[in-house]
């Protein structure tokens, strides 16, 4: 009976340690120190921009993301994340400084970050929508609005 209590509890305490592992685990950060892991973002709308300072596009439309990245804060649309992604792989101080520069106010991903599904940018800027839990990902290829975003989000989620 001992043996069966003692293999039991090493059974458990393996299992609540991978769940642990799993809830604490971060797949990227943000220039401002935020964590995330794409499991706990699985059930929202996922849009990631990639940008870069030497892309005349893609410095023109960061108003504009800016624009909808504040309307999702002011909706409190918690079941939609925005972040940009540098194309050249900016990180650190320097990439805080873009995004002082250019007065960027949505969330930077500082380093390299894996995304949920294999997507590459063929031209920039480009933006890439995830839906939550897996689904086809939408690509968009140049300058983006405010309102083709919000009207593509829109339609996406069935609004």
């Amino acid at each position: 009976m001992q043996k069966i209590v003692i293999i039991f509890t090493a059974l458990f305490a393996l299992i609540l340690g991978f769940f642990t592992f799993q809830s604490m685990r971060t797949d990227f950060k943000t220039v401002s120190g935020e964590a995330y892991s794409w499991s706990s973002l699985s059930d929202e709308w996922v849009i990631v921009n990639y940008f870069a300072e030497w892309c005349a596009p893609c410095l023109r439309e960061v108003p504009e993301l800016n624009a909808f990245y504040a309307d999702l804060q002011r909706e409190s649309a918690a079941d939609v994340a925005f972040f940009a992604v540098n194309f050249d792989g900016i990180t650190g101080n320097e990439l805080k400084t873009i995004k002082l520069n250019y007065n960027m106010q949505f969330p930077l991903i500082d380093g390299d970050v894996i995304l949920p599904q294999a997507v590459n940018p063929r031209g920039l800027p480009a933006t890439f929508i995830f839906p939550p839990n897996g689904g086809d990902v939408i690509t968009l290829y140049g300058e983006q609005t405010k309102e083709k975003l919000s009207a593509k989000l829109a339609a996406l989620q069935g609004l």
